[in-house]
């Protein structure tokens, strides 16, 4: 039996959330190991990860970092990656757009220490940004018919990446950011409930 050690911080958002779920639907027993403090940046300083960055995931002693890299990987044998190949690609194009969305946006105003450089951040991204996402989003799931998932008819990768994304956008922890940005996007919200009707 492989060996699985998922390396992250002790918190989840849409670059963790999904690979832990995966790890539950494929029922594959995995150790989490959390990361603060200075052994985070002894680990980063240690010239061992690949990119200087988390998450990552040993498999056996072989490393595998990029959290999209990894979910694909995990979500395979979860049955949650697409058999046919533009199906596996449309899947793959909302998790990009998610990490995009998480590079360009979140990260930036997390950085940002001067606080009202962040307010005008995080406006921007309530009043614009998210909706824009979301509306974009929701064409794709549209686009799919009437299953109410990004990619055919069952729970696939896509759905636990945008699942998380909208559940962390909508928990109230970043200021200036309502807890009902997402409410506006009945699509979206359908899929918060039905990964949390998978994974709770």
């Amino acid at each position: 039996m492989s060996k699985y050690t998922f390396t992250y911080f002790p918190f989840g958002g849409p670059r963790a959330s999904p690979i832990r779920q995966a790890f539950k639907l494929a029922n594959i027993e995995f150790e989490d190991k959390h990361v603060t403090g200075a052994d985070w940046v002894a680990l980063r300083d240690s010239n061992t990860l690949p990119f200087n960055s988390i998450p990552v995931l040993e498999v056996d002693g072989k490393t595998l970092s990029q959290s999209n890299a990894i979910m694909m990987f995990i979500g395979s044998k979860a049955g949650l990656v697409p058999e046919d190949a533009f199906q596996r690609a449309k899947a793959e194009e909302v998790l990009c757009a998610v990490e995009d969305f998480i590079s360009a946006y979140i990260m930036t105003s997390v950085r940002e220490s001067d606080k009202e450089k962040v307010k005008v951040m995080r406006e921007a991204m309530a009043d614009k940004h998210i909706p824009f996402l979301c509306e974009r989003l929701s064409r794709l799931i549209e686009q799919n018919g009437d299953s109410g998932f990004f990619v055919g008819d069952s729970l696939t990768v896509a759905d636990l990446k945008a699942a998380a994304l909208f559940e962390m956008l909508s928990s109230g922890r970043f200021d200036h950011i309502s807890k009902d940005c997402i409410t506006p996007f009945p699509l979206c919200v359908g899929i918060m409930e039905k990964v949390r009707a998978k994974v709770d």
